[in-house]
């Protein structure tokens, strides 16, 4: 058989078709005509370029129907926190408001005194931040009433996809997590917390474990898409937690480190941390399904955006994406130097220390230093900021044993090596083409078609990975020396602009 695995991110979208073993068969991408960094998504632009991705995945897995059988479901992932209004007859009342555009932080004020910060960290194992839904809702009802007074539901990205797709309205566990309304422990939604803030849960889809199957397709999208008629609709995760998924990430001490514009390590583990530290550094618990497991995201905002800016604006290589291989090339002939690049350029992430004033810079400078040492630098800052989060979460109870790297950053041997060396962890490549979308089709393998018993099984089959990197102990010991050079001057900058 074949499964459809669709993971709809905040600038563009794929779908790919992969056999029940985890063999990538074909896909899709859909970039949104959007400029970059767009506030507003238009929810039907969004729906639009999710659908063709599926139609055109569909049409080209026709071609290989004799080799592995007719598409059986298809599994939707999406980023968080975002969501759609919809209206009485559920159409869109607005366009979807992102994430990052703090629309909801007078709210999110609001929510840390009514009803507290510990009531929310109790429950919701988390702080509270415009970025979550729950603000933006209730600024919606408190300053919106045009919308406010027609909205029937809102749906979060997976859940409203899923919907177009069947009428059915649910949501995974992981998804509802970053609405800030959801209780991890009890896995519901919070009814306390939506009733102070006037919230009625109705509004809301019903939450399941991730990969749970919602319903079959509606005859007419069937047609329009090109699927079998009855074919399994699947809610499959929040992005993170499908990509970690596809990975092979699905044991506790097991982590996923992916470096695209932005780097976030999602670590797993078997316990919701009591101390409040914890949450007040930004950290969450994400649901991993109904394994018993939860996920975690530590930030650093500069990752690979980084790098791009020191191409542009220090080398002569302005938008040239293989400059980057060549960069890799000459600073991997170069040794461990003075230089220091804290990379706060985008403010000092938002884990673990949410300073959004930060300020990053470039340190150590002589006439002898070239483009190269702060190329190398900057992979090394990139690095160490990695390694503040991952002590602190060993601190916090939250400590890993291993990676596994994906995404752009995951191409750079010198730069695995790097963080190998500075973790003082092994690493792995991701040997899949697109984690995010094997992870969903993962997800519905095990949790709704019950191919696999269990994630662990499911990744035995399905997942093959690369290369690991093990950390040099002579290289190591002096990276541990740089880095206590590096805690120095981080934290003296941020004193200088907090």
């Amino acid at each position: 058989m074949m499964i459809l695995g669709a993971d709809v991110g905040s600038t563009g979208c794929k779908c790919a078709a992969y056999s029940e073993y985890g063999v990538y068969i074909c896909g899709s991408y859909r970039e949104y005509p959007l400029p970059a960094g767009a506030p507003r998504v238009d929810a039907e632009i969004l729906k639009d370029a999710v659908f063709a991705t599926i139609a055109e995945t569909a049409a080209a897995a026709r071609g290989y129907e004799n080799d592995f059988g007719s598409i059986s479901a298809v599994a939707v992932t999406s980023f968080g926190e975002s969501f759609v209004a919809l209206d009485g007859d559920m159409n869109p009342l607005a366009p979807v408001i992102m994430y990052t555009d703090g629309y909801g932080a007078d709210e999110a004020k609001m929510l840390a005194s009514d009803p507290g910060i510990e009531h929310i960290i109790s429950r919701e194992c988390l702080i509270p931040d415009a970025t979550y839904s729950l603000p933006m809702m209730m600024r919606i009802n408190r300053r919106e009433p045009k919308i406010a007074d027609k909205v029937k539901k809102f749906l979060l990205i997976t859940d409203y996809i899923t919907f177009c797709l069947t009428g059915e309205t649910f949501i995974p566990w992981s998804l509802a997590a970053r609405t800030m309304a959801f209780d991890v422990r009890a896995k519901k939604w919070d009814a306390d917390l939506l009733k102070a803030v006037g919230i009625n849960p109705f509004l809301l889809s019903t939450p399941v474990p991730d990969g749970s199957a919602v319903g079959r397709i509606l005859a007419a999208q069937a047609e329009k898409l090109g699927l079998p008629q009855n074919t399994l609709v699947v809610a499959g995760s929040h992005d993170q937690i499908a990509n970690a998924l596809g990975c092979g990430v699905c044991a506790a001490g097991e982590a996923v480190n992916t470096t695209g514009s932005v780097e976030c390590i999602t670590p797993v583990f078997d316990e919701i941390p009591a101390d409040p530290k914890y949450y007040n550094s930004g950290y969450v618990c994400v649901p991993f399904s109904d394994s018993g497991l939860l996920a975690n995201y530590a930030y650093n905002y500069t990752g690979g955006t980084l790098l791009r800016w020191l191409r542009d604006n220090l080398t002569e290589f302005k938008g040239d994406g293989g400059a980057y291989r060549l960069l890799d090339e000459k600073a991997a002939l170069k040794d461990i130097s003075d230089v220091l690049v804290i990379p706060h350029f985008s403010g000092a992430g938002y884990t673990p220390d949410r300073i959004p004033t930060a300020k990053g810079a470039i340190t150590g400078l002589t006439f002898s230093t070239d483009i190269c040492d702060i190329y190398r630098a900057a992979l090394e800052g990139s690095a160490f900021e990695m390694r503040y989060n991952l002590e602190r979460l060993k601190a916090l109870g939250a400590e890993v044993h291993s990676l596994t790297a994906a995404g752009g950053g995951a191409k750079s041997p010198l730069w695995l090596q790097i963080k190998s060396d500075i973790f003082g962890l092994p690493i792995t490549i991701s040997g899949a083409k697109e984690a995010g979308t094997l992870g969903a089709v993962m997800l519905a393998a095990t949790k709704s078609l019950g191919i696999y018993k269990s994630f662990g099984e499911a990744a035995e089959n399905c997942v093959r990975n690369g290369k690991t990197f093990y950390p040099s102990s002579e290289t190591q010991k002096r990276y541990d020396e740089k880095y206590a050079r590096y805690i120095k001057a981080r934290n003296r900058l941020i004193n200088l602009y907090d």
